[in-house]
């Protein structure tokens, strides 16, 4: 009689009969309250608050690089420290977020995952306050600690919750899809707001969008971590120092010159602190990375093209509690590409301004006594409190035109390549045609 009820769609108390069958009707039980529901409720959330973390992650770097050249006329910052605007974020996620899965493993990921955000709402708090170079670095710097606490302890968390590999699978492509989100989002974003507002205003929304994580994060995002274990402290240090010192001299060699003392320094200490690393290693007996490390970097180089299956296959490939591990090794050898890519574009962008505006100087018109101070302002920053001579600015906006391109030219080039390289009907072959079952 009680299932009749619940059937006709009429409330009824709880039962035995009920309890074990799907809610029917609007006013039978509700979707909510049974346990498969609430299961896969719980896991989409946790989805979300992950897809989000790693947006935020990824929406910081592209925002900052759209707010530079508002940074630069308000704080009259030099190309040089330009730079490292946004490469002081990079840098420090490249050098930490290995280390950051461990800590993950073994306090907890969600734990880490919630700090790691919470790190980079006062990051970006930091700088939408900051009225300095120094404070715009600094909390650079604290937003790439928290960047290096999301990025692996998100997809851990996401290996820990769906544990079938075709729906975890699936899960990582939105997880990685999240990135591509952040980045297209971000010089959208930035536009709109340094449109009406100044650039400080550029970095709440990452704020906002972490307070908004953490309320989805902390009740639905299941706790785990792999016990047993213990943190590679001589491997996190060296793995630390290694890449740190190593993008340094890739950014800091743009500037100064790829054999000046600092930067030819900071490569003896990379060779020294990797073949540490992997010495080190060789000999523990958790270490960071259990002989697989050279596939990682495969994983790596390939991320642009296959960023899904890569990271999906690295962590099917190991058991559930060393996710952990395996989703900082890959998220490693993305960030240190990532950071590659800004230093070595960053540097030809700088030099690409600095050789192209002597010419723009002299297209648009402005007087050889006149050029040198312009020069001279560009590359220090600031204008200082002389007004720029007739058809300056418009020459200034040409070299960085230029220099833009420059970028955008290398950027395109390898993808450009590898396709025109790849179609079917250069070699004679032909599709195969479809067949039908």
């Amino acid at each position: 009689m009680a299932t009749d009820r619940v059937r006709s769609g009429r409330p009824v108390g709880a039962s035995a009969s009920a309890s074990r069958r799907p809610p029917i009707g609007r006013g039978g039980r509700r979707a909510g309250t049974s346990p498969g529901t609430a299961a896969r409720r719980r896991e989409t959330l946790t989805l979300v608050a992950m897809c989000l973390g790693v947006l935020m992650t990824f929406l910081l770097v592209t925002a900052t690089i759209s707010a530079l050249s508002a940074i630069r006329d308000d704080l009259h910052v030099s190309p040089s420290a330009l730079i490292w605007i946004p490469s002081a974020y990079t840098l420090v996620v490249a050098s930490l977020v290995m280390s950051a899965g461990t800590l993950g493993n073994l306090w907890g990921r969600k734990r880490m995952f919630c700090v790691g955000v919470v790190v980079m709402i006062g990051g970006g708090l930091l700088a939408a306050s900051a009225g300095t170079t120094a404070m715009v670095i600094a909390a650079q710097l604290v937003s790439g600690v928290g960047g290096a606490l999301i990025l692996p302890n998100s997809l851990a968390i996401l290996g820990a919750t769906f544990t079938d590999p075709h729906r975890r699978t699936e899960v990582i492509t939105v997880w990685a899809a999240s990135s591509g989100i952040g980045l297209a989002v971000g010089p959208l974003l930035a536009g709109v707001l340094l449109g009406h507002f100044g650039w400080q205003e550029v970095f709440v929304p990452n704020a906002v969008l972490g307070v908004i994580t953490l309320l989805v994060a902390v009740p639905f995002a299941t706790e785990s971590l792999a016990p047993g274990g213990r943190l590679d402290i001589p491997g996190a240090l060296l793995g630390t120092v290694t890449i740190a010192s190593l993008v340094y001299a890739l950014i800091q060699g743009g500037q100064d010159g790829y054999t000046a003392a600092p930067v030819i320094t900071a490569c003896i200490v990379a060779a020294a602190g990797a073949v540490a690393f992997v010495a080190v290693e060789l000999r523990v007996a958790a270490p960071m990375l259990s002989r697989v490390w050279p596939l990682f970097v495969l994983f790596g180089a390939a991320c642009g093209l296959v960023v899904a299956p890569s990271t999906a296959a690295a962590l099917v490939s190991v058991a559930p509690e060393r996710t952990g591990m395996a989703s900082g090794a890959v998220n490693t050898a993305r960030q240190v590409g990532a950071v590659m890519g800004t230093a070595l574009l960053g540097s030809l962008f700088t030099s690409r301004v600095a050789a192209d505006l002597p010419h723009q100087l002299a297209a648009h018109g402005v007087p050889a006594a006149a050029r040198a101070p312009v020069e001279a302002a560009v590359a220090s920053g600031s204008t200082g409190t002389q007004p720029l001579p007739s058809g300056g600015r418009e020459a200034i906006e040409g070299a960085f035109t230029s220099g833009i391109h420059a970028g955008l030219a290398v950027t395109a080039a390898v993808p450009a390549l590898a396709a025109v390289h790849n179609r079917p009907h250069r070699n004679g072959t032909h599709m195969p045609a479809p067949t039908t079952s």
